[in-house]
């Protein structure tokens, strides 16, 4: 997991207030895989209160537009996060 990701998690746990363990973190490769982790660790409806945010977080870091962020997109390969 490079910088660019690890910025990433730490901005997702700081927003939703958690704590993602590390062999969770590891896991982590998809967009999907983080929506789900976040959704493990909070009780927020995934569609209003999680993917909005995330998607958006990654959009800041990626560059990527918040429309074109899907949740199949590879972390690193499809969005270019190191």
């Amino acid at each position: 997991m490079g910088l660019d990701t690890t910025e990433l998690i730490m901005e997702i746990e700081d927003n939703f207030n958690i704590k993602i363990p590390n062999k969770e973190i590891h896991e982590i490769f998809t967009v999907q895989d983080i929506y789900d982790v976040v959704l493990l660790h909070t009780n927020k409806n995934l569609e209003t209160e999680i993917k909005p945010v995330i998607n958006a977080l990654i959009s800041e870091k990626s560059g990527v537009h918040v429309n074109a962020i899907r949740p199949t997109a590879d972390i690193v390969k499809d969005l270019g996060l190191s």
